[in-house]
């Protein structure tokens, strides 16, 4: 087995593209599986199955959470009716064929209503204002049930707010270990899905690049955009 010292330590991150188009990659090789970008020593399609737990994207702001967001919505719009919940002004709102867009807080029943007939694709924008909001329940309750109800289930938000928190879905799907780290501004923000990260993590943020995680496993990759 690898040491563990190299499991955590990106590998030519400098090799990333400083932007990648959806169009530009091959179509996902399952139907919950999506084609996040590209990654790796030789920039190869970054495929992650959605279908095995509750994912997360976290990063500081204009990291590229929403269009990570906006890029899974698309890779999975053939296979799932997707519904969307944004508190606060988001591309995903203005996504067509949308099967509900909840951007009220406390619309418990609209969103329990969209969850009820069938498998969803759950998209979760600026899921650190949901905590403490009439749609806390709900969302907690699709995120443990996931796996029973076919959901698939993606939560996006703000890295320094989703990793002080203690209640609520988002610890939920922090359990998963599974997600996204746009832009980590340093080691401590590897807590928020359990990842070993480098004392030299940090830097500038760059929209979409980030670290892959996937049960501890940190690797880099560069989100790509819908364009």
């Amino acid at each position: 087995a690898a040491p563990a010292a190299a499991l955590h330590r990106p590998r030519r991150v400098e090799l990333l593209p400083s932007s990648v188009a959806l169009s530009s990659l091959p179509p996902a090789t399952s139907p919950r599986s999506v084609v996040l970008g590209v990654g790796g020593d030789e920039l190869d399609p970054v495929e992650v199955d959605l279908s095995e737990a509750p994912f997360l994207i976290g990063g500081p702001p204009s990291s590229g959470r929403s269009t990570a967001l906006m890029t899974i919505a698309l890779g999975l719009q053939d296979a799932l009716p997707v519904v969307v919940v944004a508190p606060r002004r988001s591309p995903l709102r203005d996504l067509s064929g949308l099967a509900a867009c909840i951007t009220d807080r406390d619309a418990s029943l609209d969103l329990e209503t969209a969850l009820a007939t069938g498998p969803r694709a759950l998209l979760v924008d600026d899921a650190e204002l949901l905590v403490d909001s009439g749609l806390s329940y709900v969302l907690e309750k699709a995120v443990r049930e996931a796996r029973d109800s076919g959901h698939v289930v993606v939560v996006a938000g703000t890295t320094d707010e989703l990793v002080t928190g203690y209640r609520g879905f988002v610890v939920d799907v922090r359990k998963s270990k599974a997600g996204v780290l746009l832009s980590p501004q340093g080691p401590a923000d590897g807590d928020l899905l359990g990842a070993r990260l480098s004392r030299a993590t940090g830097g500038e943020v760059l929209p979409g690049r980030g670290l892959l995680v996937l049960r501890g496993r940190a690797e880099p990759v560069q989100v790509a955009h819908p364009g």
